[in-house]
């Protein structure tokens, strides 16, 4: 709890559209974090209302976060390179063969100083009456956009919402492509970034996912990195 509440006093620093923080406090023998209360439905939900408009989503999205890109923090963030490393070596699903190479792929890979939030997606995303707010910064390190951008991607097109019904997981399903299309569309745009730079990240971040133990990701996530072993 300190360690998140640290991370959000620092981006907090960095003038973003994020709730505010005011530190920890034990409410019912548990701690806690205090934040601003930040009234409105993520876009995830929006998405729900409004399947018409996932792609204008993307855009928007795009632009947040090629925002939050534009901040170099000075202060003792994680270093992304480091946060991955750290994953890929505590996950289960991959050999020590497997790790070796995956973390010299890493090391080719191009360093950064951009602030990242490292779990970006629409369910991240708060409509207050203000604009929208970012949360969930637990993840939040310095590192390379690109890296950022394609966990945004890689949630975006296998991640699995919480409490989601059947029907709104075909309406989401239906929506992902253009979601991820529109949104990767507006960031290189936008960004002056590569397509193909971002998804050289694809792999590397698919791998430091299966830590998290996502239920319905593994089959797909172990099928991306792979794809990668087999071609280094």
């Amino acid at each position: 709890v300190y360690y998140e509440e640290g991370i959000c006093e620092s981006v907090c620093q960095l003038d973003l559209p994020v709730p505010n923080v005011y530190g920890v406090e034990i409410v019912e023998n548990r701690l806690g974090i205090i934040f601003d209360r930040v009234s409105g439905i993520s876009y995830l939900e929006y998405i729900k209302n409004n399947p018409m408009e996932v792609g204008d989503v993307g855009k928007k999205m795009a632009q947040i976060q090629f925002d939050l890109h534009k901040k170099t923090p000075t202060n003792s963030l994680p270093k992304q390179k480091d946060r991955i490393i750290e994953k890929i070596d505590n996950s289960k699903d991959l050999t020590e063969v497997k790790k070796d190479k995956l973390k010299k792929y890493l090391d080719r890979l191009p360093n950064g100083v951009s602030l990242c939030h490292s779990d970006f997606h629409p369910d991240n995303i708060l409509l207050s009456d203000d604009g929208p707010r970012v949360i969930d910064w637990m993840d939040t390190c310095i590192g390379h956009p690109h890296g950022d951008v394609a966990k945004s991607i890689l949630l975006m097109s296998i991640g699995v919402p919480a409490n989601v019904n059947f029907f709104i997981m075909i309406l989401l399903n239906f929506g992902r492509k253009r979601l991820v299309k529109e949104y990767i569309k507006h960031y290189c745009s936008i960004s002056g970034a590569n397509k193909k730079d971002i998804y050289k990240w694809y792999p590397i971040i698919a791998a430091s996912r299966l830590i998290d133990k996502q239920s319905g990701e593994e089959k797909a996530l172990l099928k991306i990195v792979d794809g990668l072993i087999s071609t280094i």
